[in-house]
């Protein structure tokens, strides 16, 4: 009987410190854990959805304790936004992707979970398209390149966002390709500023492309995403110089044109008119 009833306490004082876990060995892992990460918005990935049971996530870097995101705990989603947990981008991070059985409110220490790779937001998020414009100069021998960095998702107190220079501060810079629009042959031009301004020949119409770039990365992560072209219109040209006087003297030569056929018809019309009283007046002939 002593016997029973030590193991009895025993069996009550586990499930009081939440240790006992029914069949929680049982639950399926997360797996193919994945980081997504571009101009520092970054997203934990898994497989697969889960049935019967849900994922809680938890993070920490070297630098911080772990935190749960409370938007990703015990969902059914096989993603999780880590973004505002990542802010020191120069820390190196850790993910815990922990299975629990749907509709407990336990928190046992000993569900199962994955770990994710490990993620440094400063060598790994991928650099975004930048936005560009483009502005020549009277002579129409250059172009000035005016390239805005991305945006990160980080504001500053009064809401507006943070920029991604803001981050990477001089190891950001940028390829500029560009190259006659009649043409396939490209050339690039290298800068870590946001301005640079380009010589081109006059009279030529020039296509411009943005891509950032990390210097201090080595890997596949060092080229980010490229820009859709941007063109200069004709510079010089016959219709570029002379185009809307050309349009007003079309303009005018179509209006004379109408006037001058609506005279001659009016005209025609009259002297057939004329032709035809005049037969009404005539006096008939004897038979």
């Amino acid at each position: 009987m002593d016997l029973y009833v030590v193991v009895v306490l025993t069996l009550c004082s586990l499930i009081s410190e939440k240790r006992w876990v029914v069949s929680s060995t049982k639950l399926p892992t997360a797996d193919n854990l994945t980081w997504s990460s571009i101009n520092l918005k970054t997203i934990l990935e898994w497989q697969p959805a889960p049935t019967g049971f849900t994922y809680t996530v938890e993070i920490s870097g070297k630098l911080t304790n772990w935190k749960k995101n409370p938007a990703c705990i015990k969902t059914k989603n096989t993603e999780c936004d880590l973004t505002r947990f990542l802010q020191d981008v120069k820390d190196t991070f850790y993910a815990h992707v922990i299975s629990e059985p749907e509709g407990t409110n336990e928190e046992a220490e000993e569900y199962p979970y994955k770990v994710s790779p490990a993620f440094t937001p400063y060598n790994q998020t991928i650099i975004g398209q930048p936005d560009f414009t483009l502005k020549e100069n009277e002579a129409k021998t250059k172009v000035k390149v005016m390239i805005k960095d991305p945006d990160t998702p980080y504001r500053y107190d009064n809401k507006t966002f943070r920029s991604i220079r803001e981050f990477f501060n001089g190891n950001l810079a940028y390829h500029i390709y560009y190259w006659k629009a009649t043409s396939t042959g490209k050339k690039t031009e290298n800068t870590n500023t946001n301005e640079v301004e380009i010589n081109i020949e006059k009279g030529e119409s020039y296509c411009f492309s943005v891509q950032p770039v990390i210097p201090s990365r080595k890997d596949q992560t060092r080229l980010g995403h490229v820009t859709p072209p941007k063109c200069t219109p004709s510079q010089g040209s016959f219709l570029a110089d002379y185009g809307p006087a050309l349009l007003i003297i079309v303009i005018i030569a179509v209006v004379l044109s109408i006037i001058i056929t609506v005279s001659i018809c009016v005209a025609c019309k009259c002297k057939k008119s004329a032709e035809e009283k005049k037969t009404e007046n005539m006096p008939l002939k004897d038979v």
